[in-house]
């Protein structure tokens, strides 16, 4: 029982690219961020603990005897790595106050429930939907900590979620054009432009391509905009997110012309793929 039960934890959080750090009984001790480190580790994790949820469910759906339950804690924050520790003797690789007080926010989850910390609420807040907790008083901290429970995502992983910006965009006047022009090459010549905006974390690189499509909805109707991402952690190739979405617009023409009786008039630029 202990070894599917891990197996199936196991799986999940190295699907999300997670790694497993420690078996404890029947606790499971995982990061995200180390060994390989991404943008959206907090992300990541909020996910495999929802998938965790799940997968404890089908193992009781598959023999009742079990009643399995989980609490399930996520805290984000710096900590300390020893690259040359021991982990198979014992030795501990990543230490700091972050994981000290997951093992707290883990204790005060509740049952069947994903809680996390203040900083992984405020790094994953618009994808995922949350309920406030009450603040619980721990070992090793002067203020009570706040947390809050993890109820479903807003969207698939790899799906970006739209951000409304209030400010006006600043230092992009070369770059903006640049997009918009492409942009507006495939809509007027039914023609694939292909633009990769490249830089470090928190350069803005979302906030230009949000930038497309704020140019998009003031009145530039010409095409239906669709986004997606392609996910490090899972084996697909840079193109996925393309065929699926390829895929449901295809399923959602069907249903159209199995709706209507007039003809659909599709846009010239739908690009028809048969083979992947």
């Amino acid at each position: 029982m202990i070894g599917a039960y891990h197996r199936r934890v196991a799986a999940d959080v190295e699907r999300l690219g997670g790694f497993v750090a420690k078996y404890m009984g029947d606790g499971v001790l995982a990061y995200f961020g180390f060994p390989q480190a991404h943008e959206d580790d907090a992300e990541r994790a909020v996910r495999a603990g929802l998938r965790i949820l799940e997968a404890i469910g089908e193992l009781n759906d598959a023999d009742p005897e079990l009643e399995l339950q989980v609490r399930v804690g996520i805290n984000t924050g710096e900590a300390v790595v020893a690259l040359g520790a021991r982990p198979e003797q014992g030795e501990g690789f990543v230490t700091g106050d972050v994981v000290n007080t997951a093992a707290r926010i883990q204790s005060a989850a509740p049952v069947s429930g994903v809680a996390v910390g203040e900083q992984t609420y405020r790094a994953t807040g618009r994808v995922f939907e949350y309920e406030p907790l009450e603040p619980v008083s721990v070992k090793g901290k002067s203020e009570p900590l706040s947390l809050w429970q993890a109820r479903a995502a807003r969207s698939r992983f790899g799906t970006d979620i739209t951000r409304r910006y209030t400010t006006p965009l600043v230092g992009r006047e070369l770059e903006k054009p640049l997009l918009i022009g492409a942009f507006e090459r495939a809509a007027q010549q039914g023609s694939v432009q292909l633009v990769t905006v490249v830089g470090e974390p928190g350069v803005g690189k979302s906030r230009l391509v949000a930038e497309l499509f704020a140019y998009w909805n003031n009145g530039s109707g010409t095409a239906a905009p669709a986004c997606g991402g392609a996910v490090p952690c899972r084996d697909a190739d840079l193109f996925s997110p393309a065929f699926e979405r390829h895929d449901e617009l295809a399923a959602a023409v069907q249903h159209e012309r199995a709706a209507v009786e007039h003809q659909l008039v599709l846009p010239a630029n739908l690009i028809d793929v048969d083979e992947r």
